[in-house]
């Protein structure tokens, strides 16, 4: 679909619940094969059921897609994220503490 663009575009963000997984493969190995292709930067923002904020390569394969795990179930703040053309950081992530753990 992001081919209909043409070059109008430098980054793709991808929001999610789940992380990329085999469990999810009818979802994800169709997009990781589009990604590899595209060569622009590619974030999958995800949710997290236990664990913390993690920023990794789920596919080694897709070296220009990367993903953030946010915090576990319900503890993530606010988050901004910037997308910027061109450099080695195509993405920033400008976290706050929840309302709930600020003293």
């Amino acid at each position: 679909k992001l081919r209909q663009f043409g070059d109008d575009f430098s980054n793709v963000v991808i929001l999610g619940h789940a992380p990329p997984s085999s469990k999810q493969g009818e979802y994800f190995w169709p997009v990781v094969e589009d990604v590899k292709g595209l060569n622009r930067p590619v974030l999958y923002l995800h949710a997290n059921s236990s664990g913390s904020f993690e920023v990794y390569r789920p596919f080694g394969e897709a070296e220009n897609l990367e993903a953030v795990q946010l915090e576990r179930r319900g503890v993530e703040g606010p988050m901004r994220v910037t997308i910027m053309r061109g450099g080695n950081d195509p993405f920033a992530f400008e976290r706050r503490q929840p309302a709930a753990s600020k003293k």
